[in-house]
């Protein structure tokens, strides 16, 4: 069972800033030092940070969380939903400027990669690209695939990407900050993805190497590697 001062810890660094979160975790921690009993008189650890002002730098991570999750989220909706709209690519540019201004400002990175960050990246990055590269050679070559199913799981690593770019973000505010490279590359996974998902569906025929969208797609995808690997700093 999680402890007290790990319970505190979370969610204060969730509500607060870094430096303010770490200052009620040291209070409490001194407090439980000298005898006192988590509940008695303490309340819990969500009544504790409660008692604290949030002011208004947590409604700023608020609108900022927020913003980065629509960056990610109308581009995964699009593709499932198959209403997908070029100007959806420029959604990333302002959750790509915040993650990394918001965690920068209101983020803390500690000693040595966190636990589980790069296992992550490599799962996500795999199922990405796995489907990427038989949707390219599909596209390339006119090969016999079964579009249905080639479909389908396009949409479930979009929808995965999706869910681990969130859990990426809430990470990066009560962990580590480098927990962002994990949004950075879903939104990669998800637009690249995006793009292979239009050209899947709006053509019947092979297409060349230096088809605009393709080309267009592979330079986003190795930008937003570019952008993970920052991330993880």
């Amino acid at each position: 069972m999680m402890s007290y001062l790990k319970k505190l810890g979370l969610i204060a660094r969730w509500f607060l800033p870094p430096q303010d979160a770490d200052e009620v975790v040291e209070d409490y921690a001194v407090l439980l030092a000298n005898g006192k009993e988590p509940g008695g008189g303490m309340g819990t650890p969500m009544e504790a940070v409660r008692e604290l002002r949030w002011g208004s730098a947590y409604y700023r991570w608020l609108a900022a969380f927020g913003c980065m999750i629509l960056c990610l989220a109308l581009p995964a909706l699009s593709v499932v939903c198959e209403r997908f709209a070029l100007p959806v690519l420029l959604l990333p540019i302002p959750g790509v400027i915040l993650a990394f201004k918001t965690f920068r400002r209101d983020g803390r990175a500690g000693n040595g990669r966190p636990a589980g960050l790069l296992p992550a990246l490599c799962l996500l990055l795999a199922a990405a690209a796995a489907v990427a590269a038989v949707s390219v050679y599909s596209l390339l070559s006119a090969a016999p695939v079964n579009g249905r199913v080639l479909d389908g799981l396009l949409k479930a690593v979009v929808l995965v990407a999706l869910l681990a770019g969130t859990v990426g973000l809430i990470l990066a505010r009560i962990a580590d900050r480098r927990w962002r490279a994990l949004f950075l590359l879903s939104l990669t996974a998800v637009l690249f993805l995006a793009l292979l998902h239009q050209l899947l569906h709006t053509l019947s025929a092979a297409v060349s190497i230096y088809d605009p969208l393709l080309v267009g797609g592979l330079i986003l995808a190795a930008a937003g590697l570019l952008l993970t690997r920052r991330g993880m700093c």
